[in-house]
């Protein structure tokens, strides 16, 4: 979602007369990288490139940078069949390979697999309140040793005398934008990477804060500002969406972009926090596992049929995982009022969350694991958790198949 990247708006209008009542809209974007997306599709487009064609540019319909379910397609149901294939028709006439529809809500997925758009799953995790009264109480959902854990956790931050400030509706100004942009872009920087979005953007954020309801809580340490995590929250859910900050401080991600946030539901009667996709580090900490899906638009005939014939074993292999157990060695069930439902991805013989690796798998510290180590994961132990020991606790970006932990 670059701004050299297309946008275009395909409007399709039907009507009696020269009265135009009919309408279908669907917004695209043409892009030449798959950058901001929290679907990978990196090894498709390798797989293209290896047999000689062009992925890209390639067509998305998704809000940039923003791992939520939206509506993609607004308007009359029939005149919308008709959008979609004059979209394919413009994709066969520029030769665009694809068309890949990100976080669709639920009933829009029937009206793309009409039009043989394949069905992509993954997953993310999500914080549940189940009306705790305080963290201690939510704490008491977990095994002893879990619970010690995390109070460990958090406690380390707070004996470097690392303290929060909370920001939300007048308590923000441009000024506070600024200072929560330099910790945004530190994250990049530190990979290597230009930050996706740009002051102007939180500039706007300002502008619309009412209607758009950000929180930022900010890590406070002698007296200066050292890091912060942005929110947004609507009546029902808390969304965590970046963070940054100056100094690498063990746990001061889990503190800022996990904890402040949990207790700050509890303390608001938020009923979820959703702090984006993917990272199976975080069912340790009270995160549940929720399927999510998109869809995808492959113009040629066998690499379509190579892709599906992908998704449908990727799907097995989270479901497989997903159905094994509920897992006991971290969850305390006693209190059926709060009985969690979070699944793992456990080891069968294996009451230990991260030891199922030690021993077998080396601790991961770099950005990628091979694709035998990934394949290795997925079939030759498939009742085993999939997580990467110290590699998530230092909050390194790691790639198992294509899916980023953070």
């Amino acid at each position: 979602f670059q701004a050299e990247d297309g946008i275009r708006d395909f409007c399709l209008s039907r009507g009696l007369g020269d009265v135009y009542k009919r309408q279908a809209f669907i917004n695209l974007y043409k892009k030449n990288n798959s950058h901001g997306e929290f679907v990978f599709d990196y090894s498709w487009a390798d797989a293209f490139i290896r047999n000689g064609l062009s992925y890209y540019p390639k067509l998305v319909s998704a809000i940039p940078f923003t791992p939520c379910k939206s509506k993609k397609v607004f308007g009359d149901d029939e005149i919308s069949n008709e959008l979609i294939d004059e979209i394919k028709k413009m994709m066969h006439d520029e030769s665009i390979n694809s068309w890949h529809i990100l976080f669709p809500v639920n009933e829009e997925r029937k009206v793309f697999l009409k039009h043989d758009f394949i069905e992509r799953f993954g997953y993310r995790f999500v914080w549940q309140n189940k009306n705790f009264v305080d963290f201690k109480d939510y704490l008491s959902i977990f095994k002893s040793r879990q619970r010690k854990n995390i109070i460990k956790e958090r406690n380390s931050v707070r004996s470097l005398g690392i303290e929060f400030d909370i920001f939300e509706a007048d308590d923000i100004s441009l000024e506070t934008w600024k200072i929560f942009f330099n910790f945004y872009q530190i994250t990049y920087h530190e990979r290597g990477q230009a930050p996706y979005l740009n002051l102007a953007f939180f500039e706007q954020i300002e502008a619309f804060k009412t209607k758009l309801k950000p929180v930022l809580f900010f890590a406070r340490q002698n007296g200066e500002y050292i890091g912060a995590s942005l929110c947004f929250k609507d009546k029902k859910t808390l969304y965590g969406r970046h963070w940054g900050a100056t100094k690498n401080i063990r746990n001061l991600h889990f503190e800022a972009c996990y904890y402040q946030g949990i207790e700050y539901c509890i303390k608001h009667g938020i009923s979820s926090f959703d702090p984006g996709v993917q990272g199976e580090h975080k069912i340790r900490r009270g995160f549940e596992p929720i399927k999510t899906s998109s869809l995808h638009f492959i113009t040629r005939k066998d690499f379509s049929n190579a892709i599906k014939n992908f998704c449908v074993d990727e799907e097995k292999q989270i479901d497989d995982g997903h159905k094994y157990n509920i897992y006991t060695g971290m969850f305390d069930f006693s209190d059926e009022g709060k009985k969690s439902q979070i699944i793992g991805l456990q080891h069968l013989n294996d009451n230990l969350f991260r030891d199922s690796f030690i021993g077998t798998i080396k601790p991961v510290t770099g950005f990628m694991l091979t694709t035998d180590t990934a394949t290795y994961l997925y079939t030759g132990i498939q009742a085993c958790l999939l997580y990467t020991s110290d590699a998530a606790d230092e909050g390194l970006g790691v790639d198992l198949g294509g899916r980023r932990i953070i």
